[in-house]
């Protein structure tokens, strides 16, 4: 496997060295199939940790990931997994909020995911926080966190097995997005 990095600000550099410290102390690195962890911090581990915590143990086939909104640089860091291989395919669910609040990122997201043709970015009454992906292996994120930098209490239950990430898969795929931007999406099968 090829060596890859990433280079955020020194201050988000920090934050997520020590979320990562945090969850590995808490949660070890082992779920066994049908197990479910509940995780509740201060904001010291955030949101998008949980997913880099799954990445590192396998390369994703697939993964949803919704939320109201999302950071820059957390942005930056779903990117460059995409690119290196770690995630193939991505769908990214965002709150209607989210073109207009959030203009450069959503302009960003959508013009890298036509790029590269990886999913698609879907706009809709979204407030749900939720992250399902398979690889050897299906995960299911279920938290009250944004992807986001958050110091609030926030708590997360990860979830290992095939029968919560299909129940997610099915009921995101038949979302229609508010933007017609994605209109040759089709969703991904898992056999792909």
């Amino acid at each position: 496997m090829r060596a890859s990095s990433y280079r955020g600000t020194p201050a988000i550099r920090a934050k997520r060295y020590s979320s990562e410290r945090q969850i590995e102390e808490t949660c070890g690195f082992e779920i066994a199939e049908g197990e479910s962890l509940h995780v509740i911090s201060q904001g010291d581990i955030d949101s998008l940790t949980f997913l880099r915590w799954i990445v590192r143990q396998q390369k994703l086939k697939y993964c949803l990931i919704s939320s109201w909104c999302i950071g820059a640089d957390d942005v930056d860091e779903i990117l460059q997994w995409i690119k290196s291989g770690r995630i193939g395919k991505c769908d990214i669910y965002v709150g209607e909020i989210f073109k207009g609040s959030y203009r450069l990122i959503w302009d960003r997201l959508c013009s890298e995911f036509h790029e590269l043709q990886c999913g698609r970015i879907c706009l809709f009454r979204n407030h749900s926080k939720v992250m399902s992906e398979i690889g050897d292996w299906a995960f299911t994120i279920e938290s009250s966190a944004n992807i986001n930098t958050n110091p609030r209490a926030e708590n997360t239950v990860i979830t290992r097995g095939e029968g919560l990430y299909k129940f997610y898969k099915d009921y995101f795929d038949n979302i229609i997005s508010f933007e017609k931007n994605f209109g040759n999406w089709t969703p991904y099968k898992d056999n792909e």
